[in-house]
């Protein structure tokens, strides 16, 4: 689907078919590609992205579904501990991220890529920042986007953001800038029903505590 556009190295696993959860084994993957990198890259900046996936298995059991996010989420830490432990965690600047939300049952929902109300699109966006960085511990309440995300990291690293929608969000984080009053948007494009059915697509708003969705 495009994912590896732009990696220098790009693993895809979703062809290994493991049928146990799959957390610690990304995991051992991701720790061996950060020992590469260092082996290999020089005095070149690390750009690396993982993909923890179990969350997606909960078979609509919002019980699994706790489970599975609490077991990812202690690999998720032992990801970050593994950076401290060589070196890099303190000049690291960290995302986690969850893609999607998911519905157990609310407005008669479930699962997720069926609507957006906040159950399938509120998600977490964690940001960890370099110990020189002066970023106080803080937590936003303005409505953030994804793609605020790429554009905070090519600003911080240097790079134009002039093709991208998103915010950089480091005049946010030092308190020198605010996003209030700004919309933020979402969309959903659907393919079909569960019932086979072709559906249209979705599109929201959400600003100043308002939301709409046709």
């Amino acid at each position: 689907v495009g994912f590896e556009v732009g990696f220098d190295h790009y693993l895809d696993l979703s062809k290994k078919k493991w049928k146990r959860k799959s957390a610690r084994k990304v995991w051992k993957t991701a720790k061996r590609a950060i020992k590469h990198a260092q082996a290999h890259r020089g005095d070149r900046p690390l750009f690396l992205w993982v993909h923890f996936y179990d969350p997606h298995e909960s078979r609509k059991s919002k019980r699994r579904y706790r489970s599975l996010s609490k077991f990812t989420d202690r690999y998720v830490h032992t990801l970050l501990s593994h950076l401290d432990k060589i070196g890099i965690g303190e000049d690291a600047l960290t995302v986690v991220v969850s893609d999607h939300g998911e519905a157990f049952k609310e407005h008669r929902l479930s699962g997720h890529a069926s609507s957006l109300y906040e159950a399938q699109i509120k998600i977490p966006i964690i940001w960890g920042f370099p110990k020189n960085a002066g970023i106080e511990p803080q937590a936003l309440q303005e409505p953030l986007s994804q793609v605020d995300i790429p554009s905070t990291l090519l600003a911080t690293a240097g790079a134009s953001m002039s093709a991208l929608d998103g915010v950089n969000l480091w005049p946010v984080f030092t308190r020198e800038g605010s996003l209030e009053g700004r919309p933020v948007f979402s969309e959903l494009h659907r393919y079909q029903s569960s019932k086979g059915k072709k559906t249209k697509n979705l599109n929201a708003v959400i600003h100043r505590g308002f939301k709409l969705i046709e």
